[in-house]
């Protein structure tokens, strides 16, 4: 299938006893957020993790330290980052 073949997108709406049957969201309406997942990068999450263990444990000096890692990284997020500085906050 083409890529710009919108016709084949388009599924048709049953009716049933007065029913009315909406036809599935094509995938493309979908992609947008498996986009959004895709964009966060693992090795930010894993430090948002890890600073959010530390911070249970009590340890905010270690958790700052991994919130730090997460704000140094390049490929993190805006969320990851954002995150991060919340978690850092509540850290001083």
């Amino acid at each position: 299938m083409p890529i710009g073949d919108v016709e084949s997108h388009r599924q048709p709406v049953e009716v049933q006893a007065g029913k009315i049957s909406e036809p599935e969201p094509a995938p493309d309406s979908q992609s947008a957020v498996f986009e959004l997942e895709a964009a966060e990068d693992e090795l930010a999450k894993t430090h948002l993790e890890i600073a959010h263990q530390f911070f249970q444990m009590g340890d905010f000096e270690g958790a700052a330290d991994m919130t730090r890692l997460v704000h140094d990284n390049p490929d993190a997020s805006a969320q990851q980052k954002e995150a991060a500085q919340q978690l850092n906050q509540e850290c001083t």
